[in-house]
């Protein structure tokens, strides 16, 4: 992440850092009045936190005592959100069937997904087993690639 002060990414990821620490620090420092750490992060839990966003989430302790270790082992940057080496990307579909979409959306403009997911089993680009018809949808629904956007489109004869 870029590290300026106009970066809203960045204000938000160092807003959830702090929010992480705020959590860990009473273990970080003994402070904590239970009886192990444990004890004070299930206690932690039973209440949302509200993340930065305003959003109230419940975690799971076990993500309180990764926080804990990540802050040991890297500091203030450990709390800090990752952002996915593969964001933006699909997991789900293979090259090749990206490929194969852009080519029938080219091809035949009006196809739906369905058609488009049986067609990429059929020709054997994807296995049915290791990709959903919702995976197809998603990646058509994000790429812009619906007939309905190419439907909308009005076109005024010249008479």
């Amino acid at each position: 992440m870029n590290d300026t002060f106009n970066d809203k990414s960045y204000n938000e990821a160092v807003k959830i850092a702090h929010l992480r620490f705020a959590v860990i620090a009473p273990v970080i420092q003994g402070l904590f009045t239970e009886p192990t750490k444990t004890a004070y992060y299930k206690k932690v839990v039973e209440k949302p936190l509200k993340i930065p966003d305003g959003k109230e989430v419940f975690f799971n302790y076990n993500t309180f005592e990764k926080w804990e270790a990540r802050y040991k082992r890297n500091g203030m940057d450990g709390l800090m959100p990752k952002r996915r080496s593969d964001a933006g990307v699909s997991r789900a579909l293979p090259d090749t069937a990206i490929a194969e979409i852009f080519r029938l959306k080219q091809q035949f403009s009006r196809i739906n997904a369905t058609l488009i997911y049986s067609k990429l089993i059929a020709d054997g680009f994807i296995k049915q087993s290791e990709v959903s018809l919702s995976a197809v949808q998603r990646f058509i629904k994000k790429n812009d690639l619906s007939y309905t956007s190419a439907s909308t489109i009005k076109v005024t004869p010249l008479i």
